[in-house]
């Protein structure tokens, strides 16, 4: 039985220059927790090349207020096929927002992963055979 939703009232946009500040901040935080064996010195440099690399090339969606597009609940970086990295503030966590950002991003299933992380090893789980890890 999964948990009842929240309505936070969200709505999606395309991502802007200045979502990538957080939106590099909030990747390279929660996903550091995957590269245990990693130096802090060396994770730094090497996932900020791939951050750079990826907000290049693929899209960014982003879940905020409906009344301040400037308060970012969750983002979501992807391209046709592929999901990079989703990413939802723990408070705003159960309310639909990945689906959401998904829809807006036009992002459907069977698709590839390039990141995971535990919460996308759940998400994973729960989607039987959907999604496919593929690093980059």
């Amino acid at each position: 039985m999964s948990a009842p939703r929240i309505d936070l009232g969200a709505v999606c946009r395309d991502g802007r220059d200045e979502d990538v500040a957080y939106v590099t901040d909030s990747w390279l935080r929660s996903y550091r927790a995957e590269q245990p064996d990693m130096l802090t010195r060396d994770y730094l440099p090497w996932q900020r090349a791939r951050i750079a690399f990826l907000l290049g090339r693929a899209g960014l969606y982003v879940a905020h207020p409906a009344a301040d597009s400037g308060i970012i609940w969750a983002w979501l970086v992807c391209e046709p096929g592929v999901i990079h990295y989703a990413y939802t503030r723990p408070s705003a966590k159960l309310a639909g927002i990945g689906r959401m950002l998904l829809d807006h991003a036009g992002i459907k299933l069977p698709c590839n992963v390039s990141h995971l992380t535990a919460d996308g090893r759940r998400i994973k789980g729960d989607h039987d055979g959907q999604l496919r890890y593929v690093p980059l």
